[in-house]
């Protein structure tokens, strides 16, 4: 018996096949290594886009909580009714924004103000700018030596990191009266028959009036409070710009402008904002007049303590435009962006 069996398939369709095969596998390792080598050149476009973003974000929300001097604070008193001798604590909301918080009240005759802080106890001088750090509280110990109730105003202002002037401020009053000062009432008054007629007494003579004090030139000094160093803590020093001006003998006049024709002045601020007391630091001044230096060896600074410095130099006999340079250097800081100023100012 025979049996029919299919004839084999030809070499040509079996090579075909095999050729369609193999390129269909390098078509798909190619799309394969073709989308990891996407993946990664999206990963590297991502990392580079996303800082920006989020300081585009950065930067809005900064507008949005009140960047160029438009927040406002809203100050907070646990006591109202107050009298010599108490203890008043004002509060606000913190700002979303690093900077400092700053305190002074105008000067009324017989009144005292101190600052408390944890144990420590400081008595604080009217119509003086008192650094108050990060914080969103001020505790006050007033006395007052008034027979009759008095207003103390004062003002609370903020300040953001490297700003030379106020981003935001608060003006508000404390209303205090003198301790154990209660109204009494008066003695009944005698039927007018049974009283008799006693002359007034004779008037005491008139004391020379006190001669007027003379006038003088009001001044704000800035004060500091001075927390203990964290032995665990970071340090930050950061520059700030002061006053600039022109010099007449030893007196510092604050100008606009730098002159050819005087000594001229620029004063600056190193303060350390971190909370561990610093080492040696040194700074460097860039000046016009090519008068540029170096002073190493620097006191160090404990947290919130300042150094102001005034540096006094020439300028050359010509105008236009100049800038100013003060760098900060030290050891074992937690930021530098804060370590340099420039300043630009025009000669005349």
């Amino acid at each position: 018996m025979t049996t029919n069996t299919p004839e084999g398939i030809p070499d040509e369709i079996r090579a075909a096949a095999e050729k369609k095969r193999k390129v269909l596998n390098f078509l798909a390792i190619f799309g394969f290594l073709a989308m990891i080598v996407m993946v990664a050149i999206l990963a590297v476009i991502a990392v580079r886009l996303l800082p920006t973003a989020f300081s585009s974000l950065a930067n809005l929300a900064e507008t949005i909580n009140g960047r160029g001097g438009d927040r406002t604070i809203v100050v907070n008193a646990d006591k109202t009714d107050l009298v010599s001798g108490d203890e008043v604590t004002l509060t606000w909301e913190a700002a979303p924004l690093p900077g400092s918080y700053t305190f002074s009240y105008e000067c009324v005759d017989g009144v005292a103000v101190e600052i408390r802080r944890d144990d420590t106890t400081r008595a604080v001088r009217c119509d003086t700018v008192y650094s108050l750090g990060e914080t969103n509280e001020v505790r006050l110990f007033i006395t007052s030596e008034k027979l009759a109730s008095t207003s103390i105003p004062y003002t609370i202002t903020f300040l953001r990191t490297n700003d030379t002037s106020p981003r935001a401020s608060v003006d508000g009053t404390l209303a205090i009266a003198r301790e154990g000062d209660e109204d009494t009432p008066g003695a009944p008054e005698a039927p007018e028959e049974d009283v008799a007629a006693v002359p007034p007494p004779a008037p005491a003579p008139a004391e020379p009036a006190p001669a007027a004090p003379r006038p003088s030139t009001p001044r704000t000094e800035y004060y500091s409070y001075i927390p203990t160093s964290n032995p665990n803590g970071t340090t930050d020093l950061r520059v700030t710009f002061i006053e600039m001006g022109v010099t007449k003998g030893n007196e510092l006049l604050g100008r606009s402008t730098f002159t050819g024709s005087n000594e001229n002045f620029f004063r600056f601020e190193v303060r350390n904002v971190g909370t561990k007391t610093s080492e040696e630091w040194s700074y460097t001044a860039t000046l016009p007049g090519d008068a540029d230096f170096k002073r190493d060896d620097q006191k160090e600074l404990k947290p919130n303590e300042r150094a102001v410095i005034t540096v006094r130099f020439p300028v050359e006999k010509r105008s236009g435009s100049e800038q100013v340079r003060i760098t900060v250097k030290a050891n074992n800081e937690r930021v530098s962006s804060n370590n340099t100023l420039t300043w630009s100012a025009n000669v005349r």
